[in-house]
């Protein structure tokens, strides 16, 4: 209780704020009027039970609610009166974030097998209905595959004409149907892994290989929505219907991060991927601010299918898909952001090109065989594939560094942490640094300050490079390293007793 009464500030996930089973919970061990105000972060959730329970407990004067999507998940308004409002459109114009452009694509004919007859889809409608028809395609393997080359297509340009290792979030109806798409990407031969609410632990090993750059494409359900961040998201492929706005934002807002050095009008563009017939177009209306919310509850009639952890039977029909794909391309600021992508795809390629064809041409001039000249052009293709692989592998090592570094902190911060609660030293005490001998460590001032001095240092000596110059096997000798000087600083909490 010491060090809380010594705060100002106290930050904690719900789960430690209120719990019906731990004592330790501060519903639990703290006053009523121990708070003069509550920040709840991701307050679409305050509607939660924990969180009403925990409000009651407290009876803070201010309550604030942050939130990037103030939509419940029943579609209701949060509680409150809006004191801030900061638009995506805003933060987009202003380069907080990427832009979006939404594409959805259809072939010319779609036909569904409707009692043992192929039928278009105005009959489908008529003799089944919306739900159907919109399941029945997302659950299709030909209209699938439309959004599996869709997404590649644009993945491939981002990766050959953009500075970034880009990637593909993608979202499934179940863990089965997610199966599928996966299937359906590495036939294409991408790298792909499935991650679902139903096996955290096995998505938490999927996730940060992805982050790693070791995956091209993760397929989820039910998972990656808020507090999922890695910035080379940028194509966001969407496999099945939604019925609320808020999951499809969540969603789509994974490809959002800005990507620090990368090229605006290629890197920055986040493209969201989708079949014309899943009956999105009224979300994506919704969501760049175009229609009331009142006009919300008319509109978002159907439900989709959603896998609740057991296996349900598939009420859809098989769909045919004949003829050219067709797209339908909508923009969230519409300033042409699409068009300026497009040119810059075009002008870039036109420019490799370009000098291709310059030397092919001297060659020409300079008496060179034809056969010469092809075999100077498939030369510089091959040179060309292995700059983008070589680009690929390096931005994959500094993808990996990172993903291995933050793993790194994140140890250490558990570690003392842990360190602290079972020493019961304070961390804002001063006796380690009181006590040591080291001028280096005495200048800490504070126990925690000196505690990550003296982890730092020792895993410095013992690497014999500081951290900005590890590679990965040093961050594997770092964490064989770390519970051995943990150690050590026990005995010398200890040794303070003494």
């Amino acid at each position: 209780m010491g060090y809380l009464n010594n705060a100002d500030v106290i930050v904690a996930n719900i789960h430690k704020v209120y719990s019906s089973t731990s004592r330790k919970a501060l519903v639990n061990i703290l006053d009523a009027d121990y708070f003069d105000m509550i920040i709840i972060d991701e307050a679409h959730h305050s509607a939660a039970d924990s969180w009403l329970k925990t409000l009651k407990h407290f009876n803070a004067k201010k309550v604030v609610k942050l939130t990037a999507t103030p939509i419940r998940g029943d579609d209701k308004e949060i509680d409150g009166e809006i004191i801030y409002k900061y638009e995506l459109a805003d933060a987009i114009k202003e380069g907080l974030v990427k832009n979006i452009v939404a594409e959805d694509y259809t072939t010319e004919k779609l036909e569904f097998l409707v009692d043992g007859q192929l039928v278009d889809k105005e009959t489908a409608l008529e003799a089944m209905d919306k739900k159907w028809v919109t399941r029945s395609v997302a659950y299709s393997t030909a209209c699938n595959r439309t959004i599996v080359e869709m997404s590649l297509r644009r993945l491939n340009e981002k990766r050959r004409q953009g500075l970034t290792h880009h990637q593909i979030i993608a979202v499934a109806c179940d863990i089965e149907h997610a199966k599928e798409v996966k299937a359906l990407y590495e036939e294409y031969g991408l790298n792909a892994a499935v991650v679902s609410s139903d096996d955290p632990e096995d998505a938490e090993d999927v996730i940060i290989e992805y982050k790693k750059g070791q995956l091209d494409v993760v397929v989820n359900v039910n998972m990656l929505g808020e507090g999922f961040d890695h910035s080379n998201i940028s194509i966001a492929a969407i496999f099945r219907p939604f019925r609320t706005l808020a999951p499809y934002a969540q969603f789509i807002g994974r490809a959002l991060r800005r990507i620090p050095e990368g090229n605006d009008t290629i890197d920055n563009i986040a493209h969201v991927v989708y079949h014309t017939e899943l009956g999105l177009d009224d979300l994506w209306t919704f969501y760049t601010g175009q229609r009331t919310k009142a006009e919300r509850k008319k509109v978002l009639e159907f439900e989709y299918y959603r896998e609740q952890g057991k296996k349900q039977d598939r009420d859809v029909g098989e769909v045919n898909a004949h003829g050219k794909v067709v797209v339908n391309t909508k923009e969230f600021l519409t300033d042409g952001v699409a068009s300026v992508y497009q040119d810059e795809i075009r002008e870039s390629i036109r420019l490799q090109e370009l000098k291709i064809q310059n030397v092919a041409d001297m060659m020409k001039a300079a008496g060179h065989s034809e056969s010469d000249i092809n075999e100077y052009k498939a030369s510089q293709k091959r040179s060309l594939d292995s700059e983008i692989t070589e680009k690929r592998n390096k931005l994959r090592e500094e993808l990996i560094r990172e993903e291995l570094h933050k793993i790194h902190k994140e140890d250490i911060v558990n570690r003392v942490e842990e360190l602290f609660v079972e020493t019961g030293i304070h961390p804002k005490g001063n006796e380690l640094p009181n006590r040591t001998t080291s001028v280096f460590l005495k200048n800490s001032g504070t126990n925690d300050a000196y505690v990550i001095k003296y982890i730092n240092s020792s895993l410095k000596n013992r690497i014999k490079r500081g951290i900005d110059e590890w590679e990965a096997y040093d961050f594997e000798q770092a964490r064989t390293l770390l519970p051995q000087i943990i150690q050590a600083i026990y005995e010398k909490i200890r040794n303070l007793e003494g």
